[in-house]
């Protein structure tokens, strides 16, 4: 690591990735300086079914919070935004990177309190239950069942 470098670029996030691969066919000497290692995408909280447990534990946007051996802890106690960083190997485009993998049939199993409250009503319908409309109060259904010799 002796070698003279003609460009040194300090953090291989989005920016300094992207000036790094640029500069490649200039058949420059180019280093990149990260802060942290490379990060292992079949680790990516996306690829499992606890991925927004992990937003709160080793993959918070907050290295206090995450505390990695290369994190940093930051003090934003008096201040209105709060910092999102990564350290390593990309950078904050590991936490967004733009890119999504598939989601898992169980992520679409848990639905807002308007679908289920659709799902409720058309439930109640389908049983033979009339519909007079909302409680203001609280926005819940109410169902009344229809004699079956008045139909």
């Amino acid at each position: 690591m002796n070698d003279p470098v003609d460009v040194l670029i300090i953090g291989a996030g989005a920016s300094g990735a992207a000036v790094a691969w640029s500069l490649a066919e200039t058949k420059m000497h180019i280093l990149c300086l990260d802060q942290g290692g490379w990060m292992n995408p079949a680790e990516y909280p996306s690829t499992g079914r606890d991925w927004e447990a992990r937003f709160y534990g080793d993959y918070s946007p907050s290295p206090n919070i995450r505390a990695r051996p290369e994190d940093y802890p930051i003090n934003d106690d008096n201040s209105p935004i709060k910092v999102v960083n990564f350290n390593g190997v990309g950078g904050s485009t590991v936490m967004y990177t733009a890119h999504w993998p598939r989601l898992h049939p169980s992520d679409f199993r848990v639905q807002d309190a308007r679908w289920r409250r659709r799902r409720l009503a058309d439930r109640l319908r389908h049983a033979g239950a009339v519909l007079r409309g909302e409680r203001p109060h609280d926005g819940r259904l109410r169902a009344v069942r229809r004699s079956r010799a008045r139909r």
